[in-house]
């Protein structure tokens, strides 16, 4: 898998039994999450070394495993899911005072941006995925909060 062109570099921290901590890149097929690999019946995964070096690392040797951007990338689509913290206008690119008649074309044309089938022919990461269906729905919800009740069929 080391030299696969279908491999993705995903950021993790890795704590051993012997209490070594490796930050570093774990390496991964395309549509392959952390998870995924740790439970894999497989003994060992192959980690690449902040220096570079390649690894093979015997997965009872590892304590903990957590990825080093998790914080950032669960930050945008945390605040997304929270109620309270929930702009139906900003999520759609609209002013407060925006005319009802421009609710259904800024919808449009977040929706086009955001909806995960335009990319279905490509290969994407997990977080890409999942970053592109929770943007699509935070933009639907918008959608639905904002639109006068007539407008949501159309939509």
């Amino acid at each position: 898998m080391f030299g696969d062109s279908h491999t993705i570099r995903m950021p993790v921290s890795i704590t051993l039994a012997n209490g070594e901590k490796l930050n570093g890149c774990l390496l991964l097929g395309r549509q392959q999450k952390l998870l995924d690999v740790m439970n894999k019946p497989e003994p060992f995964i192959e980690f690449e070394a902040r220096g570079g070096n390649l690894l093979t690392i015997a997965k009872s040797s590892i304590v903990s495993a957590s990825l080093l951007d998790e914080r950032k990338a669960q930050n945008g689509t945390e605040q997304l899911r929270r109620p309270e913290k929930f702009d139906a206008h900003e999520v759609l690119g609209l002013a407060k005072d925006a005319p009802a008649s421009a609710i259904r074309p800024a919808y449009v044309e977040k929706a086009r941006l955001y909806h995960p089938d335009q990319f279905a022919a490509h290969p994407l990461p997990p977080e890409v995925i999942d970053y592109l269906e929770t943007m699509f729905t935070a933009v639907r919800q918008a959608y639905e909060e904002l639109s006068p009740q007539g407008d949501k069929t159309a939509a």
